[in-house]
């Protein structure tokens, strides 16, 4: 009996769990690719309206979720916080606009490298810059880090940061 059940167990088990309704592997890759590419859509439309288009606040009634946590020490957390700098942001700096070099989807977070560039009136030198966004289950950001970083005129290798 013992040897019988064995020869036909994993048969079974293999037709049990075919015709359970569980998703074949294909298409688990493929629903959570489809998730990358909405959520790095998603932050690059979101970064793009606040920052390129000066329209922060129309970015945050699109793209961002029931709350808004910033990491970045000199921006108040929440969505009216994220709205007034970058409006103070866009009338101080007219002009400036945000080159999307990289995105990296992983999971829920989406990270953007990216150089900022100042018209020459305005700095010295343009930036770059990581950007790391959480994203809620909907698509929505949720969550903000970043670090930035200003492009020397001279570095001690011929390597571009981009």
């Amino acid at each position: 009996m013992n040897r019988l059940l064995g020869t036909f167990a994993v048969p079974l088990l293999a037709a049990a769990l075919l015709f359970s309704g569980a998703p074949a592997p294909a298409q688990t890759d493929a629903a959570a690719t489809d998730l990358l590419v909405r959520n790095k859509r998603n932050v690059l439309a979101f970064y793009d309206l606040a920052t390129n288009q000066a329209k922060p606040r129309e970015a945050v009634d699109r793209f961002v979720g029931e709350t808004y946590t910033q990491h970045n020490p000199e921006v108040a957390d929440g969505k009216e916080a994220f709205i007034a700098y970058f409006e103070k942001q866009a009338k101080t700096y007219p002009g400036k606009k945000f080159e999307f070099k990289r995105v990296i989807a992983e999971g829920n977070l989406v990270v953007v490298h990216t150089r900022s560039v100042f018209p020459e009136a305005w700095v010295r030198q343009d930036w770059a810059g990581i950007d790391i966004f959480r994203l809620d289950e909907r698509g929505k950001i949720v969550e903000h880090w970043d670090v930035l970083q200003p492009i020397p005129a001279r570095a001690a290798n011929d390597n571009s940061m981009f």
